[in-house]
């Protein structure tokens, strides 16, 4: 089975035009264990929605596990149950998946 394709540089481009470095948690650059990655990213959104980050929304990029056992990324299963959990807590209002690799966040 191939796997997907990458996303085109273009793509990238208007990610980082329309969420910026403040609005960005990038947890593929630092390839993180899947309890680093959890507690990285649930003290980064705490903080984003303590300082109040314009927009609401933040990208937060897990990667999709492309390198991992089984092509499956433990960090953005991870992730991806933190998120529901930070939705039952009131500490998120929602989350979409954006890419196979990433979520757009909308803060509570």
């Amino acid at each position: 089975m191939a796997p997907p394709p990458r996303r085109r540089p273009i793509e990238q481009a208007f990610d980082e035009i329309a969420y910026g470095p403040e609005r960005t948690l990038n947890l593929r650059a630092h390839q993180p264990t899947r309890a680093e990655a959890i507690a990285r990213t649930e003290a980064w959104l705490r903080e984003r929605q303590m300082t109040g980050v314009k927009g609401g929304e933040v990208l937060v990029i897990t990667g999709r596990g492309n390198a991992s056992v089984d092509n499956v990324s433990v960090v953005r299963e991870g992730v991806l149950g933190l998120l529901s959990s930070l939705r039952r807590r009131n500490v998120i209002r929602g989350f979409r998946e954006h890419t196979a690799g990433s979520f757009v966040v909308e803060l509570a």
